[in-house]
């Protein structure tokens, strides 16, 4: 406030006209202009002081700079109509009124309204991605191309991991199905998960990767989990092996099952030899295949080589046979399945089964949208893939028993990494 000047208080009018008539003063109060004008004159100043702030915010200007279709249309001098079809694919179009719109859009920096669009059609355009164990080599690369196809066709991808917890399972499902997710794929189901039994019953879509729900039949793309294993046993008697360790994977799992069904089946027909002691249960993790090869050499050293359900049973496999100084393939051949990125990345390379992640993805995902924008009930479709053996430098003809010469330090050996085991956890990282 400048010096000699008086701090004039200020009321709203409403208060001013109240506070007269209850003294009877409205002849004052007309007459009292002054009071009433500097009432006035801050609110104006007050407006306009709003009014600028409002005209230079982000908001305003994202709404004065918003595009609509009318203005696309204009661009493009064609319908909204004709415009909406050729972003919804909706209608035939001309290539060359399709050239149009879509340079309109280009240059008019269109940006459609998701949030009135899911209103209006009743679909959110995403679908969800649900996993068991993102930090195996094998989801990413379904993921990749589940999110490639989804994309390429105007969905968005959420991913999920649920940590093989089949009560997180259900909980992630519900809450994807109340955030008007229109679709989910699964990697990781068990084979009585209520989940999809529930989904089913509700016909809401879904696909599963390379699992099967026990007893139902719903969409499906997954590979041909018996004939690749079988290949890789084949692979191992072509060799001159004989004693095969299996390590198998998780008793939940529908392809874990198919895996040691190809394994049993192909064994039995090559005449290698079938024992409890040549079976170690793992769950799909690289530590159980370094617990897998401290069994079979404490319960049977004379094995020649390992067939692991994973490929990251085989790396653990691997590790802890280089870690005893056994070598490989020379004196134990290993194989693996999934083909998993890091399985051809090294100077020695794994000879395992190709999964076909990506490809399943993209299957998966083609499924599931084909599913969503269908007008009427489609029966399910079951999609399986070959699955090729993919022949490395893990896997070698059996030699004679040349890891006799150094048995008794190779036990010894095995004696300290028993004991190291049972005092520290197992480095799980691939190596």
């Amino acid at each position: 406030m400048r010096p000699g000047t008086r701090r004039v208080r200020t009321r709203s009018c409403t208060a001013v006209i109240r506070d007269a008539r209850a003294k009877n003063e409205i002849g004052v109060l007309l007459t009292n202009r002054p009071n009433f004008g500097i009432i006035v004159s801050q609110v104006n100043r007050l407006r306009k002081r709003l009014s600028r702030s409002f005209l230079s915010s982000p908001t305003f200007q994202l709404r004065s700079t918003m595009v609509s279709l009318r203005d696309v249309a204009e661009a493009a001098e064609v319908s909204a109509a004709t415009v909406s079809h050729v972003i919804n694919g909706t209608r035939y179009v001309s290539p060359e009124l399709t050239a149009r719109v879509q340079r309109a859009l280009r240059d008019t920096g269109y940006k459609p309204n998701l949030v009135a669009r899911s209103l209006r059609t009743q679909h959110s355009q995403t679908i969800a991605l649900i996993t068991s164990d993102i930090t195996n080599p094998f989801y990413p690369g379904v993921a990749q191309g589940a999110n490639s196809f989804s994309e390429q066709y105007g969905y968005g991808l959420i991913l999920c991991d649920i940590e093989e917890d089949s009560a997180y399972e259900e909980k992630t499902a519900f809450w994807l199905q109340q955030k008007r997710v229109d679709g989910l794929l699964f990697t990781s189901i068990h084979m009585d998960s209520p989940t999809i039994l529930a989904l089913h019953e509700d016909r809401y879509p879904f696909v599963l990767i390379n699992r099967k729900r026990k007893g139902l039949q719903t969409n499906y793309v997954g590979i041909d989990n018996r004939d690749g294993m079988a290949q890789s046993v084949r692979h191992l008697a072509g060799l001159g092996h004989r004693t095969v360790g299996f390590i198998a994977g998780p008793s939940l799992s529908t392809a874990a099952h198919e895996r040691m069904d190809g394994f049993f089946n192909a064994a039995q027909e090559h005449g290698l030899e079938i024992h409890p002691s040549l079976v170690y249960n793992g769950s799909y993790r690289m530590d159980d295949g370094y617990g897998a090869v401290l069994h079979f050499l404490r319960v049977r050293p004379d094995i020649t080589a390992i067939v692991a359900a994973n490929d990251m049973m085989a790396f653990g496999a691997w590790q802890c046979l280089h870690r005893l100084g056994i070598e490989v393939p020379l004196e134990v051949s290993i194989a693996g399945f999934d083909d998993i990125p890091p399985a051809s990345m090294g100077p020695v390379g794994l000879t395992t089964v190709r999964g076909s992640q990506h490809t399943m993805g993209r299957l998966a995902a083609r499924l599931l949208i084909d599913t969503i924008e269908a007008e009427t009930y489609q029966p399910p479709q079951q999609i399986v893939l070959p699955a090729p053996l993919i022949v490395r430098d893990t896997t070698a003809a059996r030699r004679k028993r040349e890891r006799l010469e150094k048995e008794p330090e190779v036990m010894a050996r095995l004696g300290a990494l028993l004991l190291q085991t049972l005092q520290q956890p197992i480095d799980k990282e691939v190596s």
